[in-house]
């Protein structure tokens, strides 16, 4: 009998060590944590993955717009009249040439001793529908549409920064039109003055 109840005693000590160690080895592998922990690190990755690649869609869409900008808008928001930072240019910029297609000069600008630059038509009405004008008040005809050339430096790179050290003005680029001085000259003499308009044709 007293063996008996040694041998239970025994039993019972036994199990119980079998079962704590159970418990320590189910403690040391967790794998539910480490289940967990991965979840959890994956959707960080994710997180951060929109967020980057949001910011990339956002940087290509500005990079289209400025190509798109520079390629068919610069033109227009350079040329508008209401834009003051083009005319800044005039400071450091003799506003350049007209011509006619043959060569003719039909606006020019001349500098005096003093530096004061008056801007001149030679052939006055004869050209002034086409030239337009360019003062204080505003800017009209080619003197508008090719207000970019005519006040961009015409000199090369090594000019332009001889030029701002020594604080001479550069030439502006010139306009060349298509019309001719001759078929101009016969179409403005046969008007006499009249209001009117001369098609010409091959």
């Amino acid at each position: 009998m007293l063996m008996t109840v040694q041998k239970e005693k025994q039993q019972k000590k036994e199990n119980n060590k079998n079962v704590n160690n159970k418990k320590s080895n189910k403690k040391r592998k967790e794998p539910q944590a480490d289940i967990v922990a991965g979840k959890k690190k994956g959707l960080r990755n994710k997180e951060t993955n929109i967020i980057s690649f949001t910011f990339i869609a956002l940087f290509g869409i500005m990079m289209v717009y400025l190509i798109y900008f520079n390629a068919f808008k610069a033109e227009d928001v350079i040329n508008n009249q209401y834009n003051k930072r083009i005319d800044n240019q005039a400071s450091k910029v003799i506003r350049g040439d007209i011509e006619t297609s043959d060569g003719v000069l039909i606006a020019t600008t001349n500098v005096d001793e003093n530096g004061n630059e008056t801007r001149e038509y030679p052939y006055g009405e004869e050209y002034c529908h086409i030239t337009g004008f360019a003062n204080s008040s505003g800017k009209m005809g080619v003197e508008l549409s090719e207000n970019f050339y005519l006040l961009s430096e015409s000199d090369n790179i090594f000019d332009q920064i001889g030029n701002d050290i020594t604080g001479t003005k550069a030439k502006g680029g010139k306009a060349v039109t298509t019309i001719n001085s001759k078929l101009q000259e016969a179409a403005y003499k046969s008007l006499k003055g009249n209001k009117g308009a001369v098609v010409t044709r091959k």
